[in-house]
């Protein structure tokens, strides 16, 4: 079987580890890293010689040789990035939050839909050998009743300039609960507060119904 030749757009924490893991993978094959940082690109290059590398993400959405991509840019770029792949019929990892609005998100499930295309979104931990476990025992019955599920996620940074700490954090801890219990909220309810004074709120308290 041909190797999935993947497109990397991208080039921070996150993609610098996708290009690792894709090319420790038998069944693909990293064709092309973009980032508009030339900086990035060279330590991409640094470490993986081979790869070829541009800061202009068209030349990947040309490339016939990119299948898929993975987009691990900002969050306010993801749905025009995404949208765009999808109508070329790339297939598209993209790391959380999907978009930064329901309706987008809504027309992107849409659009891959339509074009028979994998539309993927980097719930890491929902492939995490531990909350699998938890899966297992809940499924089981070991843990008797569930009552309600809590969690506290505390980071140092980055601090992002296109949402909020909810919106880069929470995403984890919804995806692990919605897996863990088989269910979405049926409400919610969150408040917010910007203590930086960034603009964005950095500090999120969230209950889920």
């Amino acid at each position: 079987m041909d190797r999935i030749g993947i497109g990397i757009i991208g080039c921070g924490y996150w993609g610098i580890n996708y290009v690792r893991v894709f090319e420790e993978l038998g069944e693909s094959e990293v064709k092309a890293v973009c980032d508009r940082r030339p900086e990035r690109l060279a330590e991409v290059e640094k470490r993986f010689p081979c790869l070829h590398s541009t800061t202009n993400h068209q030349d990947l959405l040309k490339s016939p040789d990119v299948d898929a991509v993975v987009v691990c840019t900002e969050a306010s770029s993801h749905y025009p990035i995404v949208s765009e792949y999808l109508t070329a019929g790339k297939h598209v990892l993209v790391e959380k939050p999907m978009t930064t609005r329901v309706s987008d998100a809504e027309e992107l499930l849409n659009l891959a839909e339509s074009k028979g295309l994998t539309l993927m979104i980097g719930h890491t931990f929902l492939y995490n050998a531990g909350i699998r476990q938890v899966k297992d025992y809940i499924t089981q019955g070991d843990m008797g009743k569930l009552y309600y599920l809590y969690s506290r996620r505390t980071n140092l940074g980055p601090i992002r300039n296109d949402v909020s700490a909810l919106w880069d954090l929470a995403p984890h801890d919804i995806s692990i609960f919605n897996y863990l219990l088989d269910s979405k909220p049926a409400w919610v309810s969150a408040v917010g507060a910007t203590v930086l004074g960034n603009g964005r709120a950095d500090v999120g308290f969230m209950s889920l119904g």
